[in-house]
């Protein structure tokens, strides 16, 4: 089981390994997993965002709406959490 923080309201999740998506028991957020295109950062970040800033390299990436489950990132993976943009 991999253990996630969600990036709203930074409460720690137990989410299955292959998971590409989960909600927050805590804030029912929708989220995902996600590598910033430019540092290759594994991370979560919440669904809803169109844009987001990398949790490392701190740039602002728009992930794509919708990313087949063979090409998505798996819970497993995620090494830490976006934040929203702009960073405030």
């Amino acid at each position: 089981m991999a253990y996630p923080e969600c990036p709203d309201c930074r409460v720690p999740q137990l989410v299955p390994d292959d998971s590409d998506a989960y909600t927050c028991f805590s804030c029912y957020a929708h989220l995902r997993f996600y590598r910033c295109p430019a540092c290759s950062y594994p991370q979560t970040i919440v669904k809803r965002w169109p844009s987001f800033t990398c949790g490392r390299c701190e740039r602002k990436v728009d992930p794509p709406p919708n990313v087949p489950f063979s090409q998505s990132l798996k819970a497993r993976e995620s090494g830490g959490v976006g934040y929203m943009y702009p960073k405030m």
